[in-house]
């Protein structure tokens, strides 16, 4: 349609705004508010590199490991953001702030890599691509957007510092990103390493069912502590040679970006900025010079700390080592070199072609990663040299750095620290903060003891109740029954106890929260000592019962104060709850076809906590035939033991529960393993102590971790009534 012709009104609103003129000032009012959001990103990224370093001075963990600011999506966003100054060639920025805060930036994210390095250690093999991908593809932008500034003479007053900025974090993303390649081979083989140490471990202790010894226990889970720390990829990752370099890197940006900011402030005549940007330019050279700051501390300490353990009288050995590159830096390399294509190309010429750019290019990267390797341990031995001579380390006397290698050998976990080839001994600083850090998290454990779950434990003598509940002549619901497990006989059982009439709330209180801590260690045996997908569907029912009963009082949406408000007695409430349980497994039966009803661990969790109420309540009704009413507080007694000797049966695994954590995860998450091995150990101390005095039966440790193998092994040929008989109650 014609504009002219338009008798529209908004039409000509439309007409006349575009005839308007428009002035620069407009467009260029969101740019500051642009600056405080680029000095926002920045100070984020500050913080969170912040919380790291103070995480990692609290636990002595010297080598920095990232939590808080790892190499994610999150945090590639957030540095994107605070990157725009670099990025931006569009905007003229000729004023010594505006130049200033554009190094800051360069600088700025040269400490970021440095932070970012140890944190790809606990990635995945995609993850690690992805990310450094990422990462590369942004840094690669960076570096040529700044070229083209110095170019073109955007960037002007600060030339030198500029390229010597992009050329430490051209070195900076070259360094990860060779580095990573070498993670997946470094991975195998410290999980090779920790798993012959683990087998060791258990050689030399033995810990079989039965074996309670708690400072053996507590010994092997400190060995596992020393295994699953100097085998952390992030510590492997930050140890390493190429990555404890590049600390020297980032100091060197840090020391560019401050003599740049001295020589500007000093020498006059001073221009302000100029930009767009305006005044946000100082608010984003303020937080990003913090940044720098902050971001230095971990990657230069790692640095320092590593020369300052060196000793003098190595020096010769690392001199000699330079040149000499293990073979694990270029394995993955040169498998992909090895590699046939596995492209399907009928031309032979072609395929030929591509094969010979592929290993063209693949022998290219493994010269580079030498070089990067040698390099990097030229500059170690040059920092280690220079150190001593500042310091002067070849003194002799008395040194706090320095460590034995006889007291090293002597000491009982030497033997457990895990060591690539090539890689010296841990300074003994290091080596006593590990050791440390497991007596803490054991001691940690001991102060949360569960003393609820401790008095009850002490009402047990025997393991006979785990046998009392499960009673051969009830008669089953189905011809194939679920299996049981610890957790929904506990639930079950305590389910009842609350639904007995003229039971204290106290009483019932006590022994939920019993229970509650008891669960806990349960559920750890149940996850630990089963097979994958083991009874999943029966513990599953466990946990919806026990929310249930815990929080609302009810079983499977029945109130279980409802017996006391309607006055029934104890046999009432059993047989009500017994009813209302076989009356939902029939239910099912009606209406589920032969497929699901022949494979019982398929079946839904109420069903199967249905079953487990019907074949528990039916074994106490069964047990108590021939006696009177029932005592409510006799039989509150009576099954407060059943669930002890329970409780006492299961936990009797928890040693080697606790030492097959330590062994289980892929290697990234095994520290989260060991470390709640190492808390379990302290919380479980008087639990093992109460139950070490019991008798244990003939049982082999694979059996004992099921509640049905201990009901076949103590199943007594006479039963002992559950419920007290008329001359208990007469008592």
């Amino acid at each position: 349609m014609n504009v002219a012709s338009c008798d529209n009104h908004f039409c000509h609103m439309i007409t006349d705004a575009c005839n308007k003129r428009c002035y620069s000032e407009s467009f260029s009012k969101p740019m500051p508010t642009i600056g405080v959001y680029v000095a926002a990103a920045s100070l984020l990224c500050t913080l969170a590199m912040l919380a790291d370093a103070f995480q990692a001075f609290r636990l002595k963990r010297l080598w920095f490991p990232c939590k808080f600011f790892a190499l994610n999506a999150a945090s590639l966003t957030v540095l994107a953001v605070a990157m725009k100054l670099p990025v931006d060639i569009s905007e003229p920025m000729p004023g010594h702030t505006d130049q200033l805060s554009k190094l800051a930036s360069t600088v700025f994210i040269c400490v970021v890599i440095g932070n970012f390095m140890p944190s790809i250690g606990a990635m995945s093999n995609k993850e690690i691509l992805s990310n450094v991908v990422a990462l590369d593809i942004l840094v690669i932008t960076i570096i040529v957007n700044l070229c083209i500034e110095i170019y073109t003479d955007l960037i002007f007053n600060l030339k030198a510092e500029f390229i010597a900025t992009i050329f430490l974090m051209f070195l900076l993303i070259l360094v990860l990103s060779f580095s990573s390649l070498s993670l997946a081979t470094t991975k195998k083989i410290l999980e090779l390493n920790y798993k012959e140490a683990y087998q060791t471990t258990m050689r030399d202790d033995a810990l079989a069912f039965g074996k309670l010894s708690i400072d053996r226990l507590k010994d092997t889970v400190e060995r596992c502590w020393m295994m699953v720390e100097t085998s952390n990829p992030q510590f492997v990752m930050a140890r390493s040679v190429t990555f404890s370099t590049s600390g020297t890197i980032c100091v060197l940006a840090s020391l560019i970006l401050m003599e740049a900011l001295i020589r500007i402030y000093n020498s006059p005549p001073y221009f302000p900025n100029s930009s767009t940007y305006k005044w946000s330019t100082g608010l984003i050279l303020i937080a990003q010079s913090i940044g720098v700051v902050v971001g230095t501390v971990a990657p230069a300490l790692r640095w320092f700390i590593f020369i300052s353990f060196k000793r003098s009288n190595k020096i010769g050995n690392d001199n000699a080592n330079c040149s000499r590159v293990e073979y694990y830096w270029i394995r993955k390399l040169v498998e992909w070199k090895e590699r046939p294509l596995s492209l399907n190309i009928r031309g032979t010429k072609f395929r030929k072609y591509l094969q010979g750019t592929r290993n063209l290019i693949l022998a290219f990267c493994i010269r580079t990663q030498i070089l990067i390797v040698s390099t990097s341990k030229f500059v170690r031995f040059v920092s280690v040299v220079s150190f001593n001579l500042m310091f002067l380390c070849q003194l002799k006397g008395p040194n706090y750095h320095q460590s034995d290698p006889e007291h090293r050998r002597d000491f009982e976990f030497h033997r457990y620290v895990l060591l690539l080839e090539g890689e010296e001994e841990l300074p003994e600083r290091i080596f006593t903060n590990i050791s440390g850090t497991a007596n803490r998290l054991v001691d940690t454990g001991r102060k949360r003891q569960p003393k609820h779950l401790v008095n009850l434990l002490r009402k047990s003598s025997s393991f006979s109740g785990v046998a009392d509940i499960y009673y051969d002549q009830v008669p089953p619901l189905h011809s194939v029954e679920p299996s049981n497990c610890w957790t929904i006989s506990l639930v079950t059982l305590t389910s009842i106890v609350v639904a007995l009439p003229k039971v204290r709330d106290q009483m019932d209180y006590q022994l939920i929260r019993s229970v509650h801590e008891g669960l806990a260690f349960a559920s750890f045996v149940e996850e630990t000592m089963y097979s994958e997908g083991d009874l999943t569907n029966i513990r599953n029912a466990a946990h919806l019962v026990w929310e249930e009963l815990e929080i609302h009082q009810k079983w499977l949406d029945e109130d279980l104060q409802k017996p006391t408000l309607e006055g029934k007695t104890s046999r009432e409430t059993l047989e009500m709850l017994t009813g209302i349980a076989s009356k939902k497994v029939m239910d099912f039966k009606q209406t589920t076809d032969g497929g699901m009803l022949d494979n019982p661990l398929n079946w839904p969790v109420r069903i199967i906590a249905a079953n487990s109420m019907y074949k528990i309540g039916k074994a106490i009704l069964l047990n108590s035939e021939g006696h009177n009413d029932l005592v409510d507080e006799k039989l509150f007694e009576r099954l407060s033991i059943i669930i002890a000797d329970i409780l006492s049966a299961c936990f009797t695994n928890l040693p080697r529960a606790i030492t097959m954590a330590c062994n289980s995860g892929v290697i990234e998450e095994r520290e989260k393993s060991v470390h709640r091995a190492a808390l379990l150990v302290g919380k479980t101390e008087d639990i093992l102590n109460v139950i070490q005095h019991h008798e244990l039966p003939n049982i082999n440790s694979d059996q004992s971790a099921y509640i049905d193998q201990w009901k076949l092994t103590l199943q007594p040929t006479n039963l002992v009534p559950v419920i007290p008989s008329n001359s208990e109650k007469s008592l």
